[in-house]
């Protein structure tokens, strides 16, 4: 029998940094980052023409840190409302979330600084009618509190209710009919009740809409792996 030989793998060489500008090709600087349709990106800087460059997304493997966000809040306006929860699930990892702990503007705050900081893991989201309301009533009630909020171009945004709306044809566009369709379940109903017994500080109630908004980014990733076979991802920003 033919002897079997163990593959050695080769190393692969990193192509060459070369300035666009000038062709320089050595004396490059570390320059940040920038974050591109295929990810965070290294960017450098010239030493001779002090152009600042990165290497060709060509070459650069698509790996962006992928997250599904949801929050739930007292009213639909950030303007009469305030943040109850968010949870914000990394594909196929963890749920990150927080809560209110006080009814009071201070612990608003305080929930508000703890998802940005949870955001800074992430390049791209996916929310569903982020566009509407999540994304909008959190940069509204960040700027309230004197907060930071992701800038333009520095966190990508995909909202999965206008891939839902322009790939598939169904009486309704909720997500509870998209997953009742789809057949994923665990979509928890939230009745008046309950919100009325929130905003009065019922702590049951509370914890419901908690343990709701978690289950809600649980079957969003499910929602999404079985559509984006059907789109393509933009480079929308949040």
């Amino acid at each position: 029998m033919p002897q079997k030989h163990a593959l050695k793998s080769t190393p692969t060489l990193a192509a060459p940094l070369i300035c666009p500008r000038c062709g320089a090709t050595t004396g490059h600087t570390r320059n940040g980052s920038i974050l591109s349709p295929r990810g965070r990106v290294q960017r450098y800087q010239c030493s001779t023409c002090k152009k600042k460059f990165h290497r060709s997304l060509k070459s650069i493997p698509l790996r962006e840190r992928e997250g599904y966000l949801d929050i739930e809040a007292s009213q639909l306006k950030a303007s009469f409302g305030h943040t109850y929860s968010w949870a914000l699930k990394e594909r196929g990892g963890e749920v990150l979330h927080d809560s209110l702990r006080h009814r009071s503007l201070k612990d608003e705050a305080r929930l508000l600084r703890g998802l940005n900081r949870a955001l800074k893991k992430f390049d791209r989201i996916y929310t569903y009618y982020g566009t509407g309301f999540d994304i909008p009533f959190l940069r509204t009630r960040c700027l309230y509190h004197g907060l930071e909020f992701p800038e333009y171009m520095t966190l990508y945004h995909t909202d999965l209710y206008y891939v839902v709306r322009n790939r598939m044809n169904l009486h309704s566009k909720r997500l509870a009919s998209v997953c009742e369709f789809l057949g994923i379940k665990g979509k928890t109903p939230l009745t008046p009740a309950v919100w009325v017994q929130a905003s009065f500080g019922d702590k049951d109630a509370l914890k419901y809409i908690v343990t709701h908004n978690i289950e809600d980014v649980k079957i969003l990733e499910k929602v999404h792996e079985r559509l984006e076979p059907y789109y393509q991802g933009t480079r929308r920003s949040v």
